[in-house]
């Protein structure tokens, strides 16, 4: 079965080919093959396509995760945002230690480089990996504590980005109920003006009251 020209001829859609791929994994090479294809249609395709697999069963992806941190340098942003969150997907299923000081600092580097989406894709990935490596909760909480305070394209783009980390908080809530700093952040917080924002923060202190 060839993905990849169905890809191009748009006669089979990407959430498609991952239920293909996760019945059957030997067509995965195909996808990674596709990623250097110089049709928009098969390399975006096989981008989202490898998104969708390390959601559902991130160990098949696992084995590349080399590639996709090496995706965080790429001129092309999205394979840069798709790599990022698939590092965070793949957090939970690392076997290797990949997720590393240097990489969370790489990461860190994205929160502050002036573009939301960039931004609010490094804050989904830090929030996947604090929440499978404990050991990380803490720098990564004060990383995430920053963006608040970094500049984006305009006040509403700040505001989305803080929704973004409040919801990073609520996936290891258990490491930072304690934490002073968090609370100060999500009380500020609770009064955002952008409104599911302020509806996150006020959600996420009346749960670590619990």
């Amino acid at each position: 079965m060839n993905l990849l020209k169905k890809l191009e001829t748009k006669h089979i859609k990407t959430e498609k080919i991952a239920e293909i791929i996760l019945q059957n994994s030997k067509f995965l090479p195909q996808i990674f093959d596709g990623l250097e294809s110089k049709h928009a249609s098969i390399k975006y395709g096989c981008s989202k396509t490898l998104l969708i697999i390390s959601e559902k069963k991130p160990e098949i992806v696992y084995p590349n995760v080399d590639l996709f941190i090496n995706l965080l340098e790429s001129e092309n942003n999205i394979f840069k945002w798709t790599a990022t969150k698939i590092i965070g997907n793949l957090a939970a299923v690392d076997t290797e230690n990949k997720m590393s000081d240097k990489l969370i600092g790489r990461l860190a580097d994205m929160l502050n480089a002036g573009k939301m989406i960039t931004a609010n894709n490094a804050i989904y990935a830090l929030g996947k990996i604090a929440k499978a490596k404990p050991k990380f909760q803490e720098i990564i909480t004060d990383e995430l504590l920053k963006v608040e305070n970094y500049k984006y394209d305009t006040t509403e783009c700040n505001n989305i980005a803080v929704g973004f980390v409040v919801e990073s908080f609520r996936t290891y809530t258990n490491k930072i109920k304690n934490d002073p700093e968090v609370k100060a952040f999500l009380e500020k917080h609770s009064k955002n003006t952008r409104a599911s924002t302020q509806k996150k923060a006020l959600q996420l202190l009346e749960n670590l009251k619990g």
